[in-house]
């Protein structure tokens, strides 16, 4: 393993032919898999639960292997830093989330960490130094399965909701967030938001109904497509759509939610 101390500046045309290494990264995600794994071959990895706090625990060690500064901000965010030539240049950003639905895939969210993973460990072993620092974030409660309001962590981050609002969230058994982020040892000192960066990236598989979609009628008449029901109030007229607002459902399946709530009469 290449260290960031003993990596030096390479020019543009050393990284044309730079690829990271997929059966690492595919070994990580198989560890990383085996906390909270399921019978059927998913994850339970809710958040801030002691499952959750090994996860973390096993991706900030790996992220401290690149050589990597990790901070944890107030709402239990990570962040773990490749310095850049420049230091005083704008982050680059990565990342996502390890929690998981109670019945999650081994790939949403954890993919997006990972990845970020690899890149770190890809320039170090090629003996990269970037001109930006690069960054591999872990954001909390990304899922929301187990505290509302989803997305907690990087909502904070973005200014959507204060901190002191987060912490106060309770799950069903009435455990504050703040607790449960204390109880895994993840509650740090570092600001929320206001972190300069540059960009930000995130590789994502948004795991779905279809594993494998048939040539045959029957077959694509088997697949189950998960809609959300809104409603919206225009003057006194109330209309319904049915739509997907992110995520893995397929284009035959989907309506155009804008379209959908401004025609009238519609009742897609």
């Amino acid at each position: 393993m290449t260290t960031r101390s003993a990596v030096l500046h390479s020019p543009k045309s050393a990284t044309g032919s730079l690829r990271v290494n997929g059966g690492r990264l595919w070994r990580s995600l198989m560890e990383l898999a085996q906390i909270g794994a399921t019978p059927k071959g998913g994850v339970r990895r809710l958040a801030l639960t002691s499952l959750d706090g090994q996860g973390r625990d096993l991706v900030v060690g790996w992220l401290k292997e690149t050589g990597s500064r990790v901070e944890i901000d107030g709402a239990g965010n990570i962040f773990a830093t490749r310095p850049g030539r420049d230091p005083a240049a704008r982050v680059v950003l990565t990342g996502s989330h390890i929690d998981t639905q109670p019945s999650g895939g081994k790939f949403d969210g954890n993919y997006g960490v990972l990845a970020g993973l690899e890149v770190l460990r890809t320039l170090n072993d090629a003996g990269i130094a970037t001109e930006h620092p690069v960054a591999v974030a872990i954001w909390t409660n990304e899922e929301g399965s187990r505290f509302v309001p989803v997305m907690g962590g990087s909502g904070a981050f973005a200014g959507v909701h204060t901190l002191e609002h987060l912490l106060q969230q309770r799950d069903v058994d009435g455990i504050a967030f703040g607790d449960a982020l204390k109880d895994i040892g993840y509650a740090g000192d570092a600001p929320v938001g206001g972190r300069a960066l540059d960009a930000y990236f995130e590789a994502h598989i948004e795991q779905g109904p279809i594993l494998v979609l048939g040539r045959h009628p029957w077959e694509r008449a088997a697949m189950h497509c998960a809609a959300l029901r809104g409603w919206s109030r225009r003057s006194t007229h109330w209309r319904c759509a049915t739509c997907q607002t992110a995520g893995p459902r397929l284009g035959s399946c989907r309506s155009a939610p804008i379209r959908a709530m401004s025609s009238p009469g519609s009742s897609r």
